[in-house]
């Protein structure tokens, strides 16, 4: 019969479900992506580089041109290549300038016999002699022999003045040479209560007739010059600075 019949029907169609929690579609995976080393990277941080990444680097410059090779090195000192300052030949002349040659010994000992104590070596009286230049506008630098700064140890703030005089075998006076000799490349005053007579004679092994031919007019330009502490520790030379 008919009822029969939709009867049936209805206890054999499947009906969708209205109720319960919705499942979310699930998503695929997503491929972990390749990390590729840069060929090249910038230079203008100041952190440390991690030693795998430096041995990649390294890897990857052999493969690369020699000019790629240059951004890869990080100097030592943690500074940017662009930051660090140019190079300049040795042989470059200095900008104009007055300068001045201290002799350490003479004006430390001289410092040291007035107010410390006798024959005693004193780095304050150097130290003293800087001061009063620098006022002065002028760029002051000091010779010391290699035994006297291993004996008293060259003082820090004083270390980028000092010019070390060599070691030379059956000379103990290298410090003097140098002095005149720095003092004849700057044309510029040796400070030094010394009068450097032996150096005149033709008898000094080192000495030389330009070296000779300076010291012998040295005095009347106003190059060699002599000084003084005074009873407060002040440092005064006998003559201003020269401009030559």
């Amino acid at each position: 019969t008919p009822a029969a019949t939709a009867a049936a029907t209805t206890t054999t169609t499947k009906q969708p479900k209205t109720s319960g929690p919705k499942l979310a579609p699930k998503l695929a995976a997503k491929p972990t992506p390749k990390f590729v080393p840069p060929r090249r990277f910038a230079t203008t941080h100041t952190s440390a580089v991690p030693a795998t990444f430096c041995q990649d680097a390294a890897l990857s410059s052999a493969m690369a041109s020699p000019r790629d090779d240059l951004d890869l090195q990080v100097p030592a000192n943690g500074l940017p290549r662009s930051s660090l300052p140019p190079l300049c030949s040795t042989d470059s002349v200095p900008p104009p300038k007055t300068y001045v040659i201290l002799n350490a010994a003479n004006i430390a000992f001289e410092y040291g016999n007035r107010f410390t104590s006798v024959n005693r070596f004193d780095w304050e009286g150097v130290r003293k002699a800087l001061r009063y230049y620098r006022k002065m506008d002028v760029s002051p630098q000091f010779v010391c022999q290699s035994r006297i700064a291993k004996r008293n140890p060259v003082p820090t703030d004083l270390v980028a003045y000092m010019a070390q005089a060599p070691v030379v075998d059956g000379h103990r006076d290298v410090d003097d040479l140098i002095g005149i000799r720095l003092a004849m490349m700057y044309k510029c005053q040796l400070v030094d209560n010394d009068n450097y007579r032996d150096w005149m004679g033709e008898d000094k092994t080192l000495s030389s007739p330009e070296i000779r031919e300076w010291l012998g007019s040295a005095v009347d330009k106003g190059l060699k010059v002599g000084f003084i502490f005074d009873c407060h520790g002040r440092f005064c030379p006998l003559k201003d600075p020269v401009k030559v």
